[in-house]
């Protein structure tokens, strides 16, 4: 559906995909298989981490950076093959899933943000209370900052090293 660059050399996709995938999508650490559609191998298939899905309009939305031959393509063309769904892209989903009414803090560094959207999901569905820290010295996706906001969670935006006895205190306070 839609290609756009984000950042130098990373770029939010949008890709429309059938119905019946979507609720499993929405589990934390979903992830796809892309290819181009104009690779023949299986080799050329690439885990991308699943960022959120549009349940309404059965959008399903990645980033990617291209770097090599599997995953340049994606970003130029107008159809992709996808396999679908894949799961335990993160270390911790049983975790994740069984911890509720807590208080919970997400921490996030670089392109770790692209996961971040349905692990708290899923926590708020838990009714836990969510804090994320996002390092600042990696790069800050606007995309998921602003996704992360109409769910509801504050957001810290800290330098995760100098603030490291911060993040400690924080956590035995809450």
């Amino acid at each position: 559906v839609e290609s756009k660059e984000i950042e130098d050399k990373i770029y939010h996709l949008k890709i429309q995909i059938p119905n019946y995938l979507i609720k499993n999508l929405c589990e934390p650490g979903s992830y796809v298989f892309l290819k181009d559609k104009n690779r023949d191998s299986v080799y050329f298939n690439t885990p991308i981490s699943v960022m959120d899905v549009d349940e309404e309009n059965n959008i399903l939305e990645v980033v990617v950076v291209p770097r090599g031959i599997k995953t340049k393509p994606l970003v130029n063309c107008d159809y992709v093959t996808l396999k679908a769904p894949y799961f335990n892209g993160i270390f911790g989903v049983d975790k994740i899933c069984k911890t509720k009414n807590s208080n919970c803090l997400v921490g996030l560094s670089g392109l770790s943000q692209v996961n971040s959207i349905n692990v708290v999901r899923k926590l708020l569905e838990n009714k836990n209370t969510v804090e994320v820290f996002i390092n600042k010295n990696s790069i800050i996706l606007e995309e998921v900052t602003e996704k992360l906001n109409n769910l509801g969670v504050n957001i810290h935006i800290i330098d995760i090293e100098e603030d490291k006895n911060f993040i400690i205190d924080y956590i035995k306070r809450n």
